[in-house]
């Protein structure tokens, strides 16, 4: 493993991004690394199979750690309302849309907030509806994570 010049922030310490060797290799025309994913932030854009329309991640601050200027999620941001607001109408129910989630799998393997890890752009949501949530956008593309 190395360190990357890329750091998540806290308050005024800083978590750098850990990478392994097998990650330098690129596969992509814009020099991305391959099986990198993208730090998930509070604002992300997120939809569910069974939803009318996407919305956006609500991470609440509680470990104070950002990714750029913008807080950063873990596999622990899955509360219904409080993290993870109304799609619009679900397809399940025909109703008005309740998330009823369980963690985000499977997260980081190499990066942890707090105890928990990190969440990336290719993490899903289960919702005990039959939905799946999913990232369309991680609300930022300059933090790398895998």
């Amino acid at each position: 493993c190395y360190l990357d010049r890329k750091e998540l922030h806290t308050g005024s310490y800083s978590i750098p991004v850990v990478r392994s060797s097998r990650d330098t290799e690129t596969n992509r025309r814009d020099g991305r690394s391959k099986n990198m994913g993208f730090q998930v932030v509070s604002g992300a854009v997120i939809e569910c199979t069974l939803g009318s329309a996407p919305t956006a991640l609500i991470v609440t601050p509680s470990n104070m750690v950002d990714a750029g200027s913008l807080v950063a999620a873990t596999i622990e941001d899955f509360e219904s309302i409080t993290n993870i607001p109304t799609f619009g109408t679900c397809d399940s129910t025909l109703s008005a849309c309740v998330p009823a989630t369980t963690p985000w799998t499977p997260g980081s393997a190499n990066l942890t907030i707090g105890t928990q890890p990190a969440l990336d752009n290719s993490s899903t949501c289960p919702c005990s509806l039959g939905g799946t949530i999913s990232v369309t956008s991680a609300g930022q593309t300059t933090v790398q994570i895998s």
